[in-house]
């Protein structure tokens, strides 16, 4: 298994795919294995308050 680094930069910016990956020692195949939704559930919210409170 080869071992990887996870760096995420900017606001808002919790990345639980590569917690859960590190915590059970997934590999890059393990985590390339799974299904990885876009946009996050907290990404729709904001895009959801933004336009109501711009309306």
């Amino acid at each position: 298994m080869a071992d990887f680094d996870v760096i995420v930069v900017g606001r808002g910016t919790g990345n639980t795919d590569a917690v859960l990956a590190m915590r059970h020692g997934l590999s890059i195949d393990d985590i390339a294995g799974t299904i990885h939704s876009h946009p996050t559930l907290s990404k729709i919210l904001e895009a959801a308050f933004r336009e109501v409170t711009r309306q």
